[in-house]
């Protein structure tokens, strides 16, 4: 027989506290780039803290990072997810949480 959980017993795990986020993207480069995963992240709320690109690499294969201000871990997944749908991203975005 499976056993229910009464509604009293069940617990949610708990939001995690907003936090920094590092994002690393691979693009194929083209004029715009940063303005347009600057108005995705704006859209989403979140505030950049730095940008930076690897200077001599392929631009074909460039790499941008951004550091962006504490945020829930939802807002930038979904800031992410719309990152990823761009032609420009030759791979998927790596998101790593600041502490």
């Amino acid at each position: 027989m499976v056993g229910f959980l009464e509604s009293r017993e069940l617990e949610l795990a708990p939001e995690p506290k907003p936090g920094g986020w590092y994002l690393r993207l691979t693009v194929n480069d083209e004029p715009g780039i940063i303005a347009r995963v600057a108005d995705t992240l704006a859209r989403e709320d979140m505030n950049i803290d730095s940008v930076q690109q690897e200077p001599h690499s392929p631009k074909e294969r460039l790499s941008l990072f951004f550091a962006v201000e504490p945020v829930s871990e939802r807002s930038v997944r979904r800031a992410v997810e719309k990152i990823n749908d761009n032609a420009f991203m030759v791979e998927p975005v790596l998101l790593l949480r600041m502490e």
